[in-house]
């Protein structure tokens, strides 16, 4: 494929990336072979996307606003509320802990 083909074939791909879907590979590997009508390896499809300036991005193991010190505040005041539940369980029903992000 010529370098205007190539943009051509990403182009859908392009705009669903632009309305915030998210993209994952192994879906154009597939369209790039059916395309070809061959098969061809995924580093080729790897390589195709890296041409047009496509890089691969993953989420954050962590959100950029999270604090460490709060963090540990609230385990903290955590462990003290079961504590609490438990002591002043006296006739031993269950406790059910449910979390709320």
């Amino acid at each position: 494929m010529t370098l205007e083909e190539e943009r051509e074939f990403l182009r859908p791909w392009e705009d669903k990336a632009r309305e915030g879907g998210v993209l994952s590979v192994p879906p154009v590997h597939a369209a790039l072979l059916e395309k070809l009508g061959c098969d061809v390896d995924i580093s080729t499809t790897y390589r195709l996307l890296a041409r047009h300036g496509w890089r691969k991005v993953q989420p954050d193991t962590q959100p950029p606003k999270s604090d460490p010190a709060s963090q540990e505040e609230c385990k903290n005041k955590l462990s003290e509320l079961i504590a609490t539940a438990c002591k002043n369980n006296t006739k031993r029903l269950p406790v059910r802990l449910i979390f709320q992000d």
